[in-house]
């Protein structure tokens, strides 16, 4: 078992694509920016399940539900801080 967590976190799109320009030109080595820049944004994992290949995708329910789940991440709690 690993010591380590997988997060899912939301930042301003201009803070991480300064932070993922700092650390890409060795301007930063600051490690939370490294993990940061080093992390894979949420669009990107939803493009490649998207490319999964399934018998008829558009019927799958397993397919629907998965987006359903990803479409909803953290909608409950930036609905809670409203």
């Amino acid at each position: 078992m690993s010591d380590n967590i997988k997060l899912i976190v939301e930042i301003p799109k201009n803070y991480y694509e300064i932070i993922k320009y700092e650390v890409d030109h060795h301007i930063s080595d600051y490690r939370p920016f490294v993990i940061i820049a080093n992390g894979t944004p949420l669009e990107d994992v939803k493009a490649e399940i998207a490319n999964i290949n399934t018998f008829e995708r558009a019927g799958c329910w397993v397919m629907k539900d998965v987006f359903k789940v990803l479409d909803n991440i953290g909608k409950a709690e930036s609905e809670d801080k409203e």
